[in-house]
């Protein structure tokens, strides 16, 4: 038994030693100082976004007006109120109409008295009273007729700059679509002179007898090549920039025709008021030169109809005043919150006057400044995702609408202001005001070959990796699309199923055998000798 275990012990030492002998023995390139982890290539879905900070803002307001002249006796609402249809927001100041009120009542109980003294005989001071009404109803008619011709003279001169706005915006426009052809049309003519450098590089590469001349078409056609990608990224950004331009002109546009459109309102209103003036005006002398005829004449019964008739219209006068002052309470036209009020307690204002602003709380987008660097990299109608830190958790989708065609400049930093409309779902949560985060995708693909951004090495313009064919690794360049900050896209170079380095680091033993074309990419076999296998998610190769 002991000359059994003497054996057994000598031979587990031969194995011992036998195996140090061998490890001494074994090539230390096929030695690492750890281990390399795989990763399958794959299909699936990649995209790139930016990320930007913005704020909520109101798209539309409505601005509220008077109606009348007057000044501001009360202000019944605060910023950020919330107010309904018809509910009260500014009283003003109804001193002046009151004095009108009371002349107008004065002038009924006047013409009640001359009815009244008709039958009685006509007194020196009553004479002289119908000069004085008559004399007096000749200036307040003067004095219309000018208030008259200075409304038109003015609506007129308005009407006119905000038409002459229109034609500009119009023509602006026209400009800029125009543009937008001749952008489109130069690039289509640049893409077509690069196509024939290609082809006929292609063609000499075809015809190349020599090594010396295939390489010079080769050059001479990946030159070519290169030059038509620089051209198309070129024509994007030119024709991206041209559709800014044409948007741009296409807001102007509209915007000028609402001006018009209120313009046109105010002036509507301003002489109608003007033209009511003096049409009372006109009444009143009429009535003033009847009642001094037929005063200065015999009193008849057509005496006492016209003078019945007076009465009628000092009541009539009495009570369309009444009506303004009636108006002088200054409503909310429609449902809104109060952004702004424009006015104080004191301030004299006019019909057109904008008093309060109204903002439609669910109206809002969300503005942004975009980097100079990355405004080449989005357009209108790309999606985003929108996120605010008083909501943890929401998220809520937008839409690119319009980026604006000049830059601002702050501390020397560029950025061109993007906007973007929001999903109903946020109106209920997002307040005007509010910092939010936004994403915007722009880039995305499906079925795209994937791997992980760390099995990627960079050699200037181009891109390699290491891919194992279950003996050893070797180097393969690739063609690399959409890139973000986890995963690449493989244009072409990889294949589903492939395994890759998870990182183009290697231990110091680790040997390369790479061969190159002339342009120092890599190409046909070499790798990096035998690296161990270790366990875990991904494989780990020896």
């Amino acid at each position: 038994m002991k000359t059994w275990k003497k054996v057994l012990i000598g031979l587990v030492v031969l194995v011992i030693l036998g195996g140090g002998a061998l490890w001494l023995l074994w090539p230390k390139s096929q030695a690492t100082e750890g281990s390399t982890s795989l990763y399958q290539v794959k299909q699936g879905s990649i995209s790139r976004e930016i990320s930007l900070s913005g704020n909520v803002a109101l798209k539309s307001q409505i601005n509220v007006t008077s109606g009348v002249s007057g000044k501001v006796a009360q202000i019944k609402v605060s910023v950020g109120d919330s107010v309904e249809e018809g509910q009260e927001l500014v009283l003003l100041d109804t001193s002046d109409l009151d004095s009108q009120i009371q002349d107008a009542q004065w002038n009924l109980e006047s013409a009640q008295l001359r009815l009244q003294q008709l039958l009685e005989p006509l007194s020196e001071y009553d004479q002289e009273s119908l000069k004085i009404s008559l004399e007096k109803a000749q200036i307040e008619l003067e004095s219309a007729q000018a208030n008259l011709e200075q409304t038109t003279e003015t609506c007129s001169m308005s009407e006119r700059l905000a038409r002459d706005s229109i034609s500009q915006a119009q023509a602006d426009l026209e400009d800029a679509k125009e543009n937008l052809q001749l952008v489109k049309q130069n690039a289509e003519r640049a893409l077509a002179s690069i196509q024939k450098e290609i082809q006929k590089a292609q063609e000499q590469l075809d015809n190349a007898t020599t090594e010396a001349e295939r390489e010079t078409a080769q050059e001479a056609l990946d030159s070519a090549k290169e030059k038509l990608e620089n051209q198309k990224l070129t024509n994007e950004q030119q024709i991206s920039q041209a559709q800014k331009q044409v948007q741009s002109a296409e807001n102007a546009l509209t915007k000028a025709e609402l001006s018009l459109k209120q313009t046109l309102m105010s002036n509507e209103n301003s002489l109608r008021n003007a033209q009511n003036q003096l049409t009372s005006a006109q009444y009143s002398l009429k009535l003033a030169q009847l009642q001094y005829e037929q005063k200065m004449s015999s009193t008849s019964t057509v005496d006492l109809r016209i003078q019945e008739m007076t009465v009628e219209q000092a009541q009539t006068k009495l009570n369309q005043l009444l009506s303004q002052k009636n108006s002088s309470s200054v409503k909310a036209p429609s449902p809104g919150t109060v952004s702004a009020i424009n006015v104080k307690v004191g301030d004299a204002v006019g019909a057109s006057t904008a008093l309060i602003v109204l903002t439609n709380p669910d109206a809002l987008e969300v503005t942004c400044n975009v980097p100079e660097v990355s405004v080449g990299e989005i357009q209108v109608g790309m999606e985003a995702r929108v996120t605010a830190d008083a909501f943890p958790g929401e998220t809520f989708k937008a839409t690119l609408s319009a980026i604006d065609p000049v830059a601002t400049e702050t501390q020397g930093v560029v950025s061109y202001g993007a906007h973007f409309s929001l999903e109903e779902k946020a109106f209920s949560n997002l307040k005007p005001g509010m910092t939010v985060q936004v994403k915007v995708v722009v880039a995305q693909a499906k079925n795209a070959i994937i791997i992980p951004r760390t099995a990627l090495q960079s050699t200037g313009k181009n891109y390699l990796v290491k891919v194992w064919d279950g003996a050893q690794f070797k180097v393969q360049a690739v063609e690399v699309g959409i890139l973000n900050d986890t995963f690449a896209e493989i244009k072409s170079g990889l294949n589903p199923g492939d395994q890759v380095a998870l990182s183009f680091e290697g231990s110091s033993s680790t040997r390369t055998q790479v061969q190159t074309t002339p342009g120092g990419m890599p190409i046909g076999p070499g790798g990096f000798e035998g690296v161990p296998v270790a366990p875990g998610g991904e494989r780990r190769v020896p």
